[in-house]
């Protein structure tokens, strides 16, 4: 994960945390899903994550909101929209197939974000990030073959 992060001394601090700690949280996620797919509907799985993000985005509400404005607003609530229907996907994955073949597929994510920093934000990922990036695809690819 350093690798993709590729942080110097100075710039590695607090914040470079955040990607690990998330990486960590989808994972548990991912586990948690896979065990109550069993149990539970995946639209239960979609309003628990809506309410959880409710819950969690109104205890940041002392941090200096501003209110947005209404195309702010509406392209939130379209990626709401799309990250609720991937979690829905993803817990119907998990109630279809092994966890250790669904979650490399979760490694997409990785290209396309390398892909629109590229396109959106004329950013060149460099060598470092792309030799980390090669490794935890390989990584995903290894343990979707199920070996």
């Amino acid at each position: 994960m350093l690798l993709v992060l590729d942080p110097s001394i100075e710039q590695f601090g607090v914040a470079s945390l955040l990607p690990a700690i998330a990486a960590v949280i989808s994972a548990i996620a991912d586990l948690m899903t896979r065990r109550m797919s069993v149990r539970e509907t995946s639209l239960s799985f979609v309003v628990s994550t809506a309410l959880g993000a409710i819950a969690v985005g109104l205890c940041t509400i002392g941090f200096g909101w501003r209110w947005p404005d209404a195309p702010s607003v509406a392209l939130v609530s379209l990626a709401g929209v799309f990250v609720l229907l991937a979690h829905y996907f993803i817990a119907e994955a998990f109630r279809s197939a092994p966890a250790f073949y669904v979650s490399p597929f979760r490694y997409s994510a990785l290209v396309w974000g390398l892909l629109i920093s590229s396109v959106v934000w004329r950013q060149t990922p460099d060598l470092t990030v792309l030799a980390g990036s090669g490794v935890l695809i390989g990584a995903g690819l290894y343990l979707a073959s199920g070996r």
